[in-house]
Formats: C-alpha cells, sequence, structure tokens
C-alpha cells in the first residue's frame, strides 16, 4: 500500500498535511529504515497537534461568540 506510492507522492501528501520539514524528513528516513510501526507514530503524535489547535482555537471562537452574544442582549 504505502510501497505503491512514490516518495514525491508522500512528501506532497505531508506537505499539504502541514507536516514541518523536520518531521518530513524523519518521516521518510524512518519508511526508508521500513519502521512503518515508527511512521504511524510520528502521524500520530502530528495529528494530535493539529488536534490540539484546533481545540484551542474552538475555545478562542466560543469566547468570542459569548462576547458578541452579549452586545447582541445590550
Amino acid at each position: 500500500m504505502l510501497r505503491d506510492l512514490e516518495k514525491a507522492d508522500i512528501v506532497q501528501n505531508l506537505e499539504d498535511a502541514g507536516c514541518p520539514g523536520e518531521l518530513i524528513r524523519r518521516f521518510m528516513k524512518t519508511l526508508e529504515e521500513g519502521a512503518i510501526q515508527d511512521c504511524s507514530r510520528l502521524l500520530d503524535g502530528y495529528r494530535r497537534t493539529l488536534l490540539d489547535d484546533i481545540h484551542t482555537r474552538e475555545e478562542k471562537l466560543t469566547c468570542l461568540d459569548y462576547l458578541r452574544y452579549q452586545l447582541r442582549k445590550a
């Protein structure tokens, strides 16, 4: 499955996902070593980072929405 993808396609996918260059380099090196589970752990870690960012932004939106609500009530 992953072996069917070209290296350039994998790098492009990681870039499209917003992965930083260092993570891409580590991922590709790990992939070349055949350590698929370690590759998965790298992706899981970055996914957690993205999800944490979403939750942080969601909290900020909630604060703004509350203030907007209060302004409309005034």
